[in-house]
């Protein structure tokens, strides 16, 4: 059973790996694209003087898209942020075709800055989304339960694979006295307990 949750464990911790690799790429071309729209959009908005425009920048704002004009994106957190975050930034950078008009800010809440292609001095701030504490309960879930499922087999295994040789030890004198019962008991069990009683 050990050596079966061992090599469960590594099994899972593979799988979990693999499933966290392809879900990062999907997920940071998913949100790339929608990044890439939403900031072009209200890059776009935001060179115009009108109503119309001016209210869809608000419902943009309360959405968690905002404007910084003269101000960088901050710094000091960037080597802290989630491989999610850094593949989307590099998605973004990626389909603007100018990677360095992103930045990634993992500070109290993740952030894409993307510098406007109207005015250097202005970033349109996105918050992005974070699933990173999600993604490691899921995963740890899934590998709990698919543990404890794979050692019940195995356990259920083990019993069934065991119990003959406990009948065989168990009756082991019974045998050396001729009792034919015995032999009949084991009819049931594997070739080598039977060859062996």
């Amino acid at each position: 059973l050990g050596l079966v949750a061992l090599a469960l464990l590594l099994a899972l911790s593979i799988a979990a790996i693999l499933s966290t690799r392809a879900g990062l790429q999907t997920a940071s071309e998913t949100y790339g694209k929608l990044i890439v729209s939403t900031a072009t959009v209200a890059d776009d908005l935001y060179t115009r003087n009108d109503d119309g425009s001016r209210k869809t920048l608000e419902r943009l704002r309360r959405q968690g898209v905002t404007m910084q004009t003269g101000v960088r994106p901050p710094t000091s957190h960037r080597w802290r942020a989630a491989p999610m975050l850094v593949a989307i930034g590099r998605d973004v950078g990626q389909r603007l075709g100018d990677p360095s008009r992103v930045s990634v800010v993992q500070a109290d809440a993740p952030q894409v800055w993307i510098r406007s292609a109207h005015d250097p001095q202005r970033w349109i701030v996105l918050r992005a989304p974070s699933y990173r504490r999600r993604m490691i309960d899921s995963t740890l879930v899934i590998m709990l339960v698919a543990g404890m499922i794979a050692l019940a087999i195995a356990a259920i295994a083990a019993r069934l694979l065991t119990r003959p040789l406990e009948v065989l030890s168990t009756r082991a004198s019974a045998l050396l006295g001729g009792d034919p019962a015995v032999a009949e008991q084991l009819r049931g069990s594997p070739r080598e307990v039977r060859h062996l009683a």
